[in-house]
């Protein structure tokens, strides 16, 4: 639980990162003029809340009854009432100054924000406060005093929520954070509910439950439950599942890509086992072999179900989240390829040279694994990659193609020159010192090894990049004018100007409108003279 309740909470303030580069960048070319210092505002304003907060729940924490005893009480107090001084003015003058009288971007991204910033950390306080109780802990002031001080940081945030009149597309932001919380709780008490009927049953595994009673296990499971299944259907089924919005298909392309993840993982993990366990490769005793089964399972199981589900909200149709499901397992697909097969080619030099060098042992495990991870890896890469139909309208030119075409040569370009130029060294200084031997193929195996399996990844790129760019239409040049008048007015790119001796051809906004619709189509350029009765076009075959 608590390393998926970790990442969800890394993503809200990821998200909110991506929240604003977009917005500058859309600022930007809209030439809009609202003041980037408010975006930075509401993203200051967030972070002094959170430490207002969270200095109110350390003094709550003192004052509520716990068996722990903290030593350095003054410090402790000290700290948050410094905090609470400085950060509460601070916080109270953003807000006035920048988002009291004003509903635009910054002032929803500053309540969306903290609200589910307040939001993702009662959820995940209130499942620790109820497991405190129900497996036996008792009360536990730190997850208390965290529901209390987040728990009424979230109830301020609704109420100003609900002060909004308007809807945005950062409004989005709340009912994603929500669903990821019960996606996390309601995944990981499922995961466990399932490992422990498996551990029962079996009499192997243990991994997550470790020593833990029956009761305990089933008493974690059901806070999980009772948290994060109405929290998933508050936010997800009955809100922004229905609606197609950027942040759901987001979300979507997020989840299906961990799930799918996960399930590739898992069905690696079963298989090599069994496959390891088979061919005698394994440990002696099959409770040892076979102890990450229940957990396998249990993941396995449940990441299919969460795949299926999210994976058809996006296949409608192939849009940026479609697409950048597709082709981040792809990418992930190449990984684990690349993985296996240098593995592979380290393996067969090492068998070469090992009677003369050194003997070793598990290189059939190392074989079965690499195996494996080479035929999930193209599996996944073959049906994430025929998706990728380069005849769909934008799928050449769409960002996660050129990322992913782009970022993985990059990658690829490195690895596989460092590693050509390890090679290189080597064997040169080998032979300069004449110790030219079975040695070193042996201790260059795995850079011989990236060498082999970088060479025709690049290649492979670089023939996807340069069809890519070959398909690519050629630029249209639209048309170029030359404008005679007295006034230059609301005019596009494209326009050389000469002012009007006699004051005359003043541009009006319907005469701007006129102009820039030519200068919007293709063909030779214009010489536009604008006088009181309206427009003389003619063309010529350059501009003076």
């Amino acid at each position: 639980m608590i390393p998926i309740g970790g990442l969800i909470s890394l993503l809200i303030p990821l998200a909110l990162i991506a929240l604003v580069v977009r917005f500058f960048l859309r600022r930007t070319r809209a030439g809009s003029d609202a003041p980037v210092a408010r975006t930075i505002g509401a993203i200051a304003h967030i972070g002094v809340v959170v430490a207002v907060v969270t200095a109110v729940r350390n003094l709550v924490e003192l004052v509520v009854p716990a068996e722990e005893i903290f030593e350095d009480t003054t410090r402790v107090v000290a700290f948050a009432v410094a905090t609470l001084v400085v950060a509460v003015p601070v916080a109270v003058v953003i807000w006035r100054a920048l988002f009291a009288k004003s509903e635009d971007f910054a002032r929803r991204l500053a309540v969306v924000g903290g609200l589910s910033i307040s939001m993702v950390t009662t959820l995940f306080s209130l499942v620790g406060f109820g497991r405190g109780f129900v497996v036996g802990d008792g009360f536990r002031a730190e997850s208390f005093s965290t529901l209390v001080a987040f728990g009424a940081a979230w109830a301020g945030y609704e109420w100003l929520r609900t002060m909004e009149t308007g809807t945005f597309e950062v409004s989005d932001l709340r009912p994603t954070a929500g669903s990821g919380v019960g996606l996390a709780l309601s995944v990981s008490g499922l995961v466990l509910l399932i490992e422990t009927a498996l551990t029962e049953m079996l009499g192997v595994g243990g991994e997550v439950i470790l020593d833990r009673s029956i009761g305990e296990r089933l008493g974690t499971v059901g806070v999980m439950l009772v948290v994060g299944l109405p929290a998933l259907w508050w936010f997800w089924l009955r809100d922004l599942s229905i609606r197609e919005t950027r942040f759901r298909n987001g979300y979507a392309a997020v989840v299906s890509y961990g799930s799918l993840a996960a399930l590739a993982s898992s069905a690696g993990v079963v298989l090599f086992l069994a496959l390891e366990w088979v061919l005698g490769f394994g440990e002696s005793t099959a409770v040892s072999q076979f102890d990450p089964i229940p957990l396998a399972v249990a993941t396995g199981s449940i990441g299919a179900v969460a795949w299926l589900h999210h994976v058809d909200l996006l296949r409608p149709r192939r849009g940026l989240g479609t697409r950048a499901y597709g082709y981040g397992i792809a990418a992930t697909s190449v990984g684990v390829v690349a993985g296996g097969l240098v593995s592979l080619i380290a393996v067969a030099l090492e068998a070469v040279a090992a009677d003369t060098i050194v003997e070793t042992d598990g290189g059939g495990s190392v074989t079965i694994g690499a195996i494996l991870a080479v035929g999930i890896g193209a599996l996944l890469w073959w049906m994430a990659w025929r998706e990728a139909d380069v005849d769909l309208a934008g799928e050449r030119e769409s960002l996660p193609r050129r990322i992913y075409l782009t970022g993985l040569l990059i990658i690829a370009g490195l690895t596989g020159g460092i590693a050509l130029v390890v090679a290189l060294f080597g064997f040169v200084q080998a032979a300069l010192e004449g110790t030219l031997g079975m040695d070193v193929l042996f201790d260059g195996r795995f850079v011989i090894g990236l060498v082999v399996t970088m060479a025709p990844l690049i290649w492979h790129l670089l023939s996807e990049i340069r069809s890519d760019r070959e398909a690519r239409p050629e630029p249209v040049r639209l048309r170029e004018a030359l404008v005679i008048a007295a006034d230059r007015g609301p005019l596009g790119n494209g326009v050389h100007f000469v002012t009007r001796a006699d004051g005359h051809g003043v541009i009006t906004v319907d005469l701007a409108e006129e102009i820039n619709a030519l200068l919007g189509q293709t063909g030779p350029p214009v010489v536009i003279t604008v006088d009181d009765d309206g427009l003389r076009v003619v063309e010529v075959e350059a501009v003076p």
